[in-house]
């Protein structure tokens, strides 16, 4: 499945405040370490933590098909993310760079 990684951060706290800000807007989001969803990435020592989007998980035979539903919660979630910052001058994030990845979340 393909998961918005909204933000990738080494504070877990900070991760934390995402996830309460996002959830707060209606967006269902989990917390993983980033090394779990790409163990090649640069930030893949212990500590960072990704924030992903939870729904919609979108399966990788319509990942193409689904571009505009795509489109739209990327810029929902940079949108939101602008509002937070300007409200908030201590936010950790603006979502300003999500990206799209595939993660198979643990059984």
């Amino acid at each position: 499945m393909n998961y918005l990684v909204a933000e990738v951060l080494f504070r877990p706290a900070d991760a934390e405040r995402c996830r309460e800000f996002l959830t707060s807007r209606g967006l269902s989001v989990h917390l993983i370490e980033a090394r779990q969803f790409n163990p090649r990435a640069v930030r893949q020592d212990a500590g960072w933590t990704a924030v992903i989007i939870a729904e919609p998980a979108i399966p990788g035979e319509s990942f193409t098909a689904r571009r505009a539903e795509r489109d739209a919660l990327v810029t929902r979630l940079q949108t939101l993310g602008r509002e937070w910052r300007a409200g908030d001058r201590t936010a950790p994030t603006t979502f300003a760079s999500p990206l799209w990845a595939r993660y198979e979340p643990p059984k």
